[in-house]
Order: C-alpha cells, then structure tokens, then sequence
C-alpha cells in the first residue's frame, strides 16, 4: 500500500467515523458474508480434515477423541467468542492424552482468528 493510498484510506475511515458508521464493525459485517465457518465445530473439522492426510491411525484416532470431547463445550460457539479468559475449564480427551494441551491451544485458542491457519 502505497502513502497516498494509506492517507486516502484514513480519510474514508475519517469519514465514516463522522456519519456514525464503525469501520471496523463494518469489515466484520463483510468477513462474516465469505462462507467461512464460524463455529468451532465446522473449523476444528475443516482443521482436522487438512490435516489428517498422511497421519498415523494413532494421530487420527487422538485428535478425533480430543475433538468430540471438546464438542459439547465448544462446538457451536462462534471462534470470535472463545477466549483463553473465557475457558472455563479443562477439555480431555480421556486418560493417557496429555499431549493434547499443546493441540488445545492451537485449536482453541487461536492467535489469528481470521487467518485459522485452514
């Protein structure tokens, strides 16, 4: 982006602010119109099916296990609305997975929400 387009886009968000309009609410409102999913369950599918490809049975059968434990707290909210201050307690997937509080994270709680890594 060049300097003139930058300076043109902060005039229009200028703008928008004095007309009472919310830019960002704005791009939001946009983003949600992609087809993109937006609840946990349909991107923890997505994540797992990309994924899968060239795994051990012993990964799938772990991550699928993880998966449907974390379904009936997590799986139809919306990825927006989960928060690591909003977790309110710990997922497992059944005895012997500890491994899977590194795959919490990422799952769960991720960084860049729009991007979902998919």
């Amino acid at each position: 982006m060049s300097l003139e387009q930058a300076r043109d886009e902060h005039i229009d968000v200028l703008r928008k602010l004095k007309k009472g309009i919310n830019p960002l609410g704005e791009r939001r409102e946009e983003r949600r119109g992609n087809d993109l999913p937006v609840d946990f369950k349909s991107v923890a599918e997505r994540w797992y099916e990309k994924n899968k490809a060239g795994k051990s049975e012993s990964w799938k059968d772990a991550n699928r296990r993880f998966l449907n434990a974390a379904y009936p707290k997590l799986g139809a909210r919306r990825m927006m609305d989960i928060s690591a201050q909003g977790h309110t307690g710990p997922v497992t997937a059944g005895a012997g997975d500890s491994r899977m509080g590194a795959r919490w994270e990422k799952i769960a709680f991720p960084t860049d929400i729009h991007g979902w890594g998919i």
